[in-house]
């Protein structure tokens, strides 16, 4: 068991990160959207504008901000512009509808909202005027793409910068809001050391110098997208490209044309790239590595060798972990062969402590081959979730360890392998949906008067939600489809709403989830109308 204090982690705040880099030869071009560009410089120089603009329109050190914003290079200044006013961001899903935006911003207790307007993809601008109005958020801050230049050259240039040296390493930079193992979502506190320890990391596995061009179209507001994207660019000195939102085409067409040689994506990006039909007609030769998880991937062996032949990925690194703990808890590092990779999540990193916890005693599980719920232990894990006390008492073992909701079990080689999910947790599309959460929305339907959600497999998504539900009187699927459309993001409405007339039991009276994922890999449940 590795030592989780035997590490060193960057002793670094984000706005001093900075500053080091706004001293060191490195203005290129930095970030790429796919329609603008902008520099090193231009981009700090950018946040240190929006930084003073927010203190002087109140926002004060340990505020909490909402960045509800589509991936702009906006978004990237705004992060920083935040974090170097002493703010804490809190970043927002832009999948969100109305009603999850407004319990997150009470949640987080989030004062000012700062928001995209005109995207193409997502009315975040309108929704959070709609939530000032509503008393939710004092104020809303709502930019349209490439405010940010034009209020760094309204500003005055008199103005002193904002004085980051008061800041420390372990004070709280973001509130980032999951459902990795937590159920519904809760808002997971995260140190600026936190955020930057495993962007080091990551640039490290994945040997990324000063010469690479990152692909990274995970949406910012995910842990991967931030982390892995943004700040590993930064700590690297690397470019950066990205999307508003990932498009297959686009993404092929940028890699051969900008000649990226790293990509970080979830499993159904590749899938999709692999299945578009101009793949082949794509170069992809620069592409020299990949990271990816394979958590929900059926055939990984076969899944793992097709990135190898069909990308020509010389280095490829997956990982195990969450963005409560820090996300590289365990990795496979370049140079393996292909069924290692495929058939384990690989070695606890440096800094980073794994045991094992049998589910029903919270004995130590020792023995190879056996699953256990896997704990963890590090100073990249969170300290708990923001207002909630009980939920983090669930989260941590009496003696300190994180429960991640997984089962693993320990190889001969010493190296782990997923069993499985504790808890009832889909993954669709690289977002992860609580069944419980899903459930909870189709029982306060007053024409529903009992549900359960199960994941049905899906070959671009990995699996989808399928909801199956027990009616009152003559209502409908079609009305029950219709009330959950406005509450739920896309991500989390089930695919397929199904009648039936009651709920398959076990025999200590709770609702067989086994029985369901049967009936959806039968296609045709007992009842269905």
């Amino acid at each position: 068991m590795t030592d989780p204090r035997s590490a060193d982690w960057p002793n670094l705040t984000i706005p001093l990160l900075l500053e080091a880099r706004s001293q060191d030869e490195w203005d290129w071009d930095w970030l790429h959207d796919g329609t603008h560009e902008a520099s090193a410089g231009d981009v700090i120089g950018r946040a240190r504008s929006l930084a003073t603009d927010l203190a002087d329109k109140g926002v004060e050190p340990g505020d909490h901000v909402g960045l509800w914003m589509v991936n702009w290079i906006d978004w990237v200044v705004a992060f920083f512009g935040i974090s170097m006013a002493g703010g804490v961001v809190v970043p927002i899903n832009t999948y969100f509808r109305i009603d999850e935006a407004r319990s997150l911003v009470r949640s987080a207790n989030v004062s000012v909202l700062i928001a995209g307007d005109q995207s193409v993809t997502s009315p975040t601008g309108a929704l959070a005027r709609q939530l000032v109005r509503e008393g939710i958020a004092a104020r809303a801050e709502v930019l349209r793409r490439g405010d940010t230049r034009r209020l760094m050259s309204s500003l005055r240039s008199d103005r002193p910068p904002p004085d980051v040296s008061r800041q420390q390493p372990d004070d709280l930079a973001a509130i980032m809001y999951t459902s990795g193992s937590t159920g519904s979502p809760k808002g997971v506190m995260i140190s600026h050391r936190q955020l930057l320890g495993p962007a080091s990391r990551l640039s490290e596995y994945l040997h990324i110098t000063d010469e690479d061009r990152i692909y990274n179209p995970n949406p910012f507001f995910h842990y991967y997208g931030l982390v892995g994207g943004v700040l590993a660019s930064l700590w690297s000195k690397s470019r950066l490209w990205f999307a508003e939102t990932f498009n297959a085409s686009d993404a092929l067409n940028t890699i051969e044309a900008r000649r990226c040689t790293v990509f970080s994506g979830y499993p159904p990006m590749y899938l999709k790239l692999l299945g578009h039909p101009d793949f082949l007609d794509n170069d992809l030769s620069s592409l020299r590595a990949a990271i990816t998880g394979l958590t929900g991937v059926e055939d990984r062996l076969s899944f793992v060798r097709m990135l190898r032949q069909q990308f020509g990925l010389r280095d490829l690194v997956t990982s195990w972990g969450s963005t409560e703990t820090g996300a590289l808890v365990c990795t496979n590092r370049v140079g393996l062969p292909d069924d290692v990779i495929a058939n384990s999540v690989g070695f606890p990193n440096p800094g980073w402590s794994l045991k094992l916890l049998a589910p029903e005693t919270e004995v130590e599980v020792t023995e190879e081959g056996l699953a256990g719920e896997a704990v963890v232990r590090s100073p990249m894990v969170t300290k708990g979730y923001y207002g909630d006390a009980d939920g983090t008492a669930a989260a941590f073992t009496s003696d300190g360890w994180f429960r991640t909701g997984d089962l693993l079990s320990r190889r001969p080689d010493g190296r782990y392998e997923f069993r499985g999910r504790l808890k009832e947790m889909l993954k669709v599309g690289g977002e992860n949906v609580d069944c419980t959460e899903v459930e909870q929305v189709l029982r306060s339907i007053p024409s529903v008067r009992d549900a359960a959600v199960v994941g049905q497999p899906d070959s671009t998504l990995g699996e989808v939600p399928v909801a199956f539900v027990v009616l009152a009187g003559e209502s409908q699927v079609t009305d029950v489809e219709a009330q959950v459309r406005p509450r739920l993001a896309a991500f989390k409405r089930p695919r397929l709403i199904r009648s039936v007339e009651s709920l398959p039991m076990t025999a200590s009276g709770k609702v067989d989830k086994g029985a369901l994922n049967k009936w959806v890999l039968d296609d045709i449940p007992p009842g269905d109308e």
